[in-house]
C-alpha cells in the first residue's frame, strides 16, 4: 500500500521505529563507538538528500561522523579507501568487479531505475524527427550511454546510422550543449528536464525507465572488500542511515522541498516539478534482486557494452542490508 508521496507504509514503519528509537535497531553495543564514514561529495539533484539526512541527524543516530570528500571515480575511491561507499551505475559495478576492482556491491541504491530523461529541441516533434541528428549520450562508457542506445533502438533508430552520438557531458554540461546546439537530443538527470521544460528550450521524448525492462537495473553501493572483512558493522550502520535520509525526505517534501531549493541554485519551479516526476521511481528498496542483475547485463551484452555474463554472485554480498526497509512481502 501506498501513501500520498507514493512511499510504502512498512517505509513509514522503519523509518519511524528508527527515528523514535534514536536509530539504535538492535545492533548491539559496537553501535555505540563512533566512527567516521566517508562519502563521495555531490552537489548532483539526486544524492542531496544524503546531505540532507546528515543534517537531519540520522548519521549520528548510528554514531557516524560523516566526512564528503571529492572524488571523481567512485570504484576507485572506494578500492583505495577513500571512501566507504558510494553510488553509481550497477552494471558499471558489476563489470569493474568482474574485472578485478577489490569491491562489492552491497545494496541498491535508493531507487533502481534511473531518473533519466531523453529530452530534445522543441521543433523535434518525435524520435523519428532525430533521424540525422546529433544526440547527446552524457558520457562515453557509461549506463546513461549504454541507455541512450537502448531506448534509440526501442523507437526505430539505429545508433550506429540513423544519428551521431555525442559525448555531451552530464547535467549542466549537457543541458548547454542542447541549448547551445551542439545536440540536438541528449538523455540528461533532473533537474534538467524540468528546467528545459520551463524554459520553453526542451521537450521530453520519453523518460528513460517507461522505455527499459522493469528489472533493468541503475544505481547500486559498493564498498571495498577490506571494509567488508575489517568493519562489516560500519557498513550496516552505514547503510540504515542513508536509507533513512532518502525516507525521511520522501516522507517530508514540505520540510525537503524548501531545504533543496536552498542547496540548488535553479528555478525552485524546475525543483518542485523534478519531485514529482520522479516520485514514482523513488522506492527506498534496499534489496537488490537476481532477475534484475540478469537484466542488466542481458541489455548490457546486447548493446556491446559487456564483454560476457558474469557469475554476479560473486560480486554482491547484500548481508548488510537494513531489512526493516525491504518489502515485507520480498523478505
Amino acid at each position: 500500500m501506498k501513501t500520498r508521496n507514493g512511499l510504502s507504509l512498512w517505509v513509514y514503519a522503519a523509518l519511524a521505529a528508527i527515528v523514535s528509537a534514536g536509530g539504535a535497531t538492535s545492533q548491539g553495543a559496537e553501535a555505540q563507538e563512533w566512527k567516521t564514514v566517508y562519502l563521495a561529495e555531490s552537489a548532483e539533484y539526486t544524492q542531496l538528500p544524503l546531505r540532507f539526512g546528515v543534517e537531519k541527524g540520522f548519521f549520528d543516530q548510528q554514531h557516524l561522523h560523516v566526512q564528503f570528500v571529492a572524488i571523481r571515480d567512485p570504484v576507485v575511491g572506494v578500492a583505495t579507501g577513500n571512501l566507504t561507499l558510494a553510488f553509481g551505475p550497477t552494471g558499471t559495478f558489476l563489470r569493474a568487479a568482474a574485472h578485478g576492482a577489490p569491491i562489492k556491491i552491497i545494496s541498491s541504491a535508493f531507487r533502481s531505475k534511473g531518473p533519466y530523461y531523453f529530452i530534445a529541441r522543441p521543433e523535434i516533434k518525435s524520435f523519428a524527427d532525430l533521424k540525422g541528428k546529433i544526440v547527446g549520450t552524457a558520457m562515453a562508457g557509461t549506463n546513461m550511454e549504454t541507455i541512450a542506445k537502448y531506448i534509440l533502438r526501442t523507437h526505430g533508430i539505429d545508433p550506429k546510422n540513423d544519428v551521431t552520438l555525442y559525448a555531451n557531458g552530464s547535467n549542466q554540461q549537457a543541458y548547454a550543449s542542447l541549448l547551445g546546439h551542439q545536440v540536438d537530443a541528449t538523455i540528461i538527470h533532473q533537474p534538467f528536464a524540468a528546467l528545459g521544460q520551463l524554459q520553453g528550450h526542451a521537450v521530453v521524448l520519453v523518460r528513460a525507465w517507461t522505455d527499459l525492462p522493469k528489472t533493468y537495473h541503475t544505481g547500486a553501493l559498493i564498498a571495498a572488500d577490506s571494509t567488508i572483512r575489517n568493519d562489516p558493522d560500519v557498513l550496516k550502520r552505514t547503510l540504515r542511515a542513508y536509507f533513512a535520509s532518502y525516507a525521511y525526505a520522501k516522507a517530508h517534501y514540505a520540510e525537503y522541498v524548501p531545504w533543496l531549493e536552498k542547496h540548488l541554485p535553479i528555478d525552485p519551479r524546475a525543483i518542485e516539478l523534478s519531485i514529482q516526476q520522479d516520485d514514482v521511481i523513488w522506492d527506498d528498496n534496499p534489496m537488490l534482486y537476481p532477475d534484475a542483475l540478469e537484466k542488466t547485463q542481458e541489455i548490457d551484452m546486447a548493446l556491446g557494452d559487456q564483454p560476457q555474463h558474469y557469475d554476479a554472485g560473486k560480486y554482491v554480498d547484500l548481508r548488510f542490508i537494513p531489512q526493516e526497509f525491504v518489502p515485507q512481502d520480498k523478505h
